[in-house]
């Protein structure tokens, strides 16, 4: 939280959390920090935060041919 903190206060605005499935479980950040979240899960909308995310990447391999590599399909929460 102190670090969170520190960031915010240089930066002047509100940090996201990206958090993955494993780790979330292992910390349980999300329950912890009150802070948007950045959740991550291909295909179906992640829930193992326990609370609603406000960024989520949906695909992390979508291949498109414009494109050499491989893209992340990053859904925003209105």
């Amino acid at each position: 939280m102190t670090f969170l903190n520190q960031i915010e206060t240089h930066t002047g605005k509100p940090s996201i959390l990206k958090l993955s499935r494993v780790f979330e479980h292992r910390y349980h950040i999300s329950r912890a920090i009150d802070r948007n979240l950045w959740l991550e899960q291909d295909r179906f909308a992640p829930s193992y935060a326990g609370r609603p995310f406000a960024l989520w990447t949906a695909n992390s391999e979508l291949q498109l041919p414009a494109f050499d590599a491989p893209l992340r399909w990053v859904v925003v929460q209105p």
